[in-house]
């Protein structure tokens, strides 16, 4: 027995048997495949990529493994002639972008700018190639075939199933590391400061905690600003290692 006209239909019974009465029993039905785009259920090889079946138009989250993130945080069962049942957009894990060691080359600014990005190799000399949210999503496959070393995407906020706005932002305030280093009333001249962690003792070193201006800033946008160079002497960190929001 087979379903057809519709994607996503599978035959309820694979058999069925005509009777004396002149009928079908079971009687054949089709029903919906649940399992019409296959599940990744993990595995190492693509970053840990985790996402569960689905029924054609269904949506599923994305999850990946420990140093990976998802390059879309949804991606919803399709079907495509010559390519079949497939999750869109490309449900895919990428490193993140303020880990790869050519970020300060990129221009990109951080998530509060970019979503994603193809990234260069040390040995590279041009600039990375940039998307938004507005944007169309690239794949490493893409990246790769453009000439750059893969792709990477930053940690932008999302809502996690349980509500919960992801990733987190600490407060200045409620840094011990924190002592006025933007004011006594930071609130009312900037959104937010990037800063070394450093040990104890050592947090006031001029040039450690930059106070940031301007109408958009998440924390991780510290990790592609670098430290002035008497920082980056002493301390070895070319750029900030943290952030915080006021």
């Amino acid at each position: 027995m087979r379903c057809q006209f519709e994607f996503g239909l599978v035959p309820e019974y694979q058999e069925v048997t005509c009777g004396l009465d002149h009928e079908f029993s079971p009687m054949p039905a089709c029903v919906v495949d649940t399992n019409f785009c296959a599940a990744f259920n993990g595995d190492s090889v693509n970053g840990g990529l985790t996402i569960s079946a689905a029924a054609f138009g269904d949506t599923r989250e994305v999850a990946c493994g420990e140093g990976f993130l998802p390059a879309v945080r949804q991606a919803t069962c399709h079907h495509e002639e010559g390519v079949g049942p497939h999750f869109e957009p490309i449900a895919e894990c990428q490193i993140d972008c303020t880990s790869v060691p050519t970020r300060l080359a990129s221009r990109c600014g951080g998530p509060s700018m970019s979503t994603g990005a193809c990234f260069t190799d040390n040995s590279d000399l041009k600039f990375w190639d940039c998307w938004g949210a507005d944007d169309e999503q690239r794949s490493t496959e893409w990246c790769q075939e453009a000439g750059f070393a893969g792709a990477c995407v930053f940690d932008t906020p999302y809502t996690s199933p349980d509500g919960e706005t992801l990733p987190m932002q600490d407060a200045c305030g409620d840094l011990v590391a924190y002592d006025e280093q933007c004011g006594d009333n930071p609130e009312t001249s900037y959104i937010g400061a990037c800063f070394v962690e450093m040990s104890s003792g050592s947090d006031n070193l001029e040039g450690s905690w930059a106070c940031i201006t301007g109408e958009s800033f998440r924390t991780a946008d510290c990790l592609m600003k670098a430290v002035p160079d008497e920082v980056f002497e002493l301390l070895g960190d070319s750029t900030y290692t943290s952030g915080c929001v006021f």
